[in-house]
């Protein structure tokens, strides 16, 4: 066995065993990042539509994040990859047969170990060299992109409140078309203590933004100021100034300010020179507490760089016992393995390096710690391999019992010559469910919870990762950012669902076909179209609460995921009330409360505000402290009336009165659109029949609302999704079942990749005007699910 032949043989040994591993290693490779591609590309398409970022720049911020994504796949890649192959060479006997010829278990672990290292060596590039430049890249264009659109004055929307603006309310009613100067511009003010408040009205203005001092600037033309004290009578405290130009600064929001000035390498874009240099600076920190945290700050990052490509050769170390272990887990178990080992080592590893981060564990320990103790289980699990090795004996017992076994099974089998067994009814179809439809459907929804909990996983181990560094910074618990990944679980149920079911349906209708079981059922005269009946019903089951929640929960748990990152992050949380008490009558009267009953028939601080409609100089201004509708008319208490002419102003002061103002509480009761109370919402922040009623009164105002035309529609198609993945799936799937699961994952992951690249493309049609709404929304919908149904025309019944 030592002889000539010995070499080339280990040579080949090494080569079948290194191209058993490298496929599932690479097909995992690439389902991880596609998965965590996922997340990033949900968050930049928001992202894109929001602040209409083009195609390019979008693919520019993906493949900035490619890096940081390789980093976190390539160890799990390689655990998963070792465990699937030699889980497969365990399971087929391989194994037994190399330890047959005299080949000992040990020597197995050197093309493992041969693929652990080109692993950690890609891994320690990725991480050391590309990731650094990577994510500052990303945050860098990310800032230029946000700031920008914010500079943009496109975003504020003619004949809206706009609150964007700390302490200004702002209104104008149409945009001068040679300059993009706002017209006819209508500003609310009032000082933080509640003592004063500001109207000003001017015929043209502009707005610009300082990125480098986060600061707005405001300029107004031709207008007048309104100023009332708020604790003085009404013959008091009130005074108007004219102006012919007008100027002022005004302080950006806090999400916006996080953003200006320059953008300065935080330590993870740091490369390994720099964080020496960090390194040696804060040990010449004077303060001892200050010290000690930077330092563990620096050293947390540094030794990250090495550790992490460390892990990558560990975890392939570790996919050799365990892989053995597993031989009748299949690839399933292989990756449900791989998703716990990998668990267990992030939240080790986040604990670890935030109590180095606190000062309160050497860095140097902590980091290196998980590596250890995986490295300690990959040496036990390796010398309980070597005891349990079989001999030649055992292999000669081995064979023998299976023979037994075999002369067993044969035996049951005989039949006395000439007998002919009694033929068996033929089961006949019946109605809606039977037991293959149970079966089906078990099938379908054990593999579909197997992949919602795996994606899920991914999501949360990557997300925890990516808020550990703002943790630590700002002090935040972990109560805080488990309420945020609790709201972030409706955003990914929806966006995952089409792929769960599409995976389902590929993985768990193949793996009937490669059991035969499909030759079974249509031998007993049902057609294969019949396992397609369950899995339909299952669909629009899951579809219908995918609706559920996208309109009733996603509009809430949108928000206070934003609230709650903001509030990780160090940020001042984003206004998103969209109740601001600012409405406007047909006739083009501006109508603003202080409080109001639930039925807004009693309202307190009513104020009424008309404007020409040529210049928008103030006409009228209705003040009262106290409104109550009886029916027909206001009643109105404490209240005063002012009419300005060019002369002056005529005060008329009401103490107690009945006026009409020509509306009643329907004015204020209206939820028409956001549109009316203040803040313009995006669609993902507003249900089906907000979003609606959101762009009637946006195109009764004469604004144009083409974009939400699609959105809407899309409402209602991406619910839809599912159905359309299993219907394209399904013809598929019979495929899977030659091929194997892997191939059905992967398989997948490109019909994924085409649906959405078509229904980007349909999309960007209809925001284009190209294509209507409808056709835009339901084109892609359409296309694949007839692409499905033409395929299972085709297949064999």
């Amino acid at each position: 066995m030592h002889g000539g032949g010995y070499y080339p043989s280990m040579r080949r040994l090494d080569r079948y065993i290194f191209n058993e591993i490298l496929p599932p290693t690479l097909l995992s490779l690439t389902l991880y990042v596609f998965l965590l591609l996922m997340n990033v590309l949900f968050d930049v398409a928001r992202e894109a539509v929001a602040n209409h970022i083009s195609l390019g720049v979008v693919l520019k911020l993906l493949y900035f994040q490619m890096p940081q994504l390789l980093v976190v796949s390539i160890p799990m890649s390689v655990l998963l990859g070792c465990l699937i192959g030699i889980g497969r060479l365990s399971g087929d006997s391989e194994l037994v047969a190399i330890q047959a010829a005299g080949i000992p278990f040990r020597r197995l672990t050197l093309p493992v170990a041969a693929i652990g290292l080109v692993a950690s060596a890609v891994c320690f590039y990725f991480i050391a060299f590309v990731a650094p430049q990577g994510s500052y890249a990303f945050h860098l264009m990310k800032r230029d992109v946000f700031l920008s659109r914010y500079a943009n004055t496109d975003r504020f929307v003619p004949r809206v409140f706009h609150a964007s603006i700390p302490g200004v309310l702002l209104y104008y009613d149409a945009l001068e078309e040679e300059t993009g100067a706002f017209l006819r511009i209508f500003l609310y003010e009032e000082d933080p203590q509640g003592l004063m408040e500001r109207v000003t009205v001017a015929q043209r203005g502009e707005l610009s933004f300082d990125a480098e001092t986060g600061r707005v600037n405001i300029y107004l033309e031709d207008g007048s100021t309104h100023a009332r004290r708020l604790d003085a009578a009404a013959t008091e405290g009130y005074s108007v100034m004219s102006f012919a130009t007008y100027q002022e600064s005004r302080e950006a929001p806090g999400y916006i300010r996080a953003f200006s000035g320059g953008l300065r390498r935080n330590l993870r874009e740091m490369t390994i020179p720099e964080l020496l240099l960090q390194v040696r600076t804060a040990r010449a920190e004077p303060n001892q507490v200050v010290r000690r945290m930077r330092l563990g700050h620096a050293q947390a990052e540094l030794h990250e760089r090495f550790a992490l490509p460390v892990a990558a050769l560990i975890f392939a170390l570790l996919g050799l016992p365990l892989g053995v272990m597993n031989r009748r887990g299949g690839k399933a178990s292989g990756f449900a393995l791989s998703l716990a080992i990998v668990l267990v080592y992030w939240i080790g590893y986040s604990i670890l390096r935030g109590a180095a981060e606190d000062g309160q564990m050497d860095a140097v320990l902590a980091i290196w710690l998980p590596n250890g103790v995986f490295a300690f289980l990959v040496l036990l699990l390796t010398l309980v391999r070597l005891r349990r090795a079989p001999s030649g004996a055992f292999l000669v017992r081995l064979s023998r019992a299976a023979g037994k076994r075999l002369s067993t099974l044969a035996g049951r089998q005989r039949r006395p010559a000439g007998t002919v067994p009694e033929p068996e009814a033929l089961p006949q179809p019946a109605a809606f469910p039977q037991i293959i439809d149970r079966y089906v459907v078990a099938s379908f929804f054990r593999i579909f919870l197997f992949v919602m909990l795996s994606i899920y996983l991914v999501y949360i181990l990557v997300e925890f990762r990516s808020l550990v560094g703002d943790m630590v910074d700002n002090d935040i618990g972990f109560g805080l950012v488990l309420q945020y990944l609790v709201f972030l679980l409706p955003r990914m149920t929806n966006t995952i669902l089409p792929v769960a079911c599409l995976v389902a349906t590929l993985v768990g209708i193949g793996m009937l076909a490669r059991a035969r079981e499909d030759v079974a059922v249509k031998a007993a005269g049902v057609s294969v179209y019949r396992l397609l009946l369950p899995l339909l019903f299952l669909t629009v089951v899951l579809s219908a609460g995918s609706y559920v929640i996208q309109d009733r929960i996603l509009p809430t748990s949108n928000q206070e995921a934003q609230r709650l990152r903001d509030l990780i992050a160090g940020r001042e949380p984003r206004n998103q009330d969209p109740r601001q008490p600012w409405t406007m009558s047909p006739d083009g009267r501006m109508f603003h409360y202080r409080t109001a009953n639930s039925d807004r028939s009693s309202l307190q601080g009513l104020s009424v505000y008309r404007l020409n409609p040529r210049t928008f100089a103030m006409e009228e201004r209705f003040y009262a402290e106290q409104a109550r509708y009886d029916g027909s008319q206001w009643q109105v208490a404490r209240a005063w009336e002012r009419k300005f002419q060019p002369d002056g102003n005529n005060l008329k002061q009401l103490e107690q009165a009945s006026v009409n103002l020509g509306v009643g509480p329907d004015l204020f009761q209206s939820e028409d659109s956001f549109v009316l109370w203040g803040i313009q919402r995006d669609a993902a922040q507003m249900s089906y029949s907000d979003q609606r009623r959101y762009i009637h009164d946006l195109e009764r105002r004469g604004y144009d609302a083409l974009n939400l035309r699609v959105d809407l529609a899309r409402k209602v198609t991406t619910p839809l999704i599912p159905i359309c993945m299993v219907l394209l799936g399904f013809p598929f799937s019979f495929r899977v079942g030659a091929h194997g699961s892997l191939f059905g994952i992967g398989l997948a992951i490109g019909l994924t990749v085409i649906y959405w690249s078509v229904l980007a493309i349909f999309s960007a049609l209809g925001s284009a005007a190209i294509l209507p709404p409808l056709l835009a929304a339901w084109a892609p919908n359409i296309f694949f699910a007839s692409l499905g149904l033409y395929f299972s025309l085709h297949l064999r019944t």
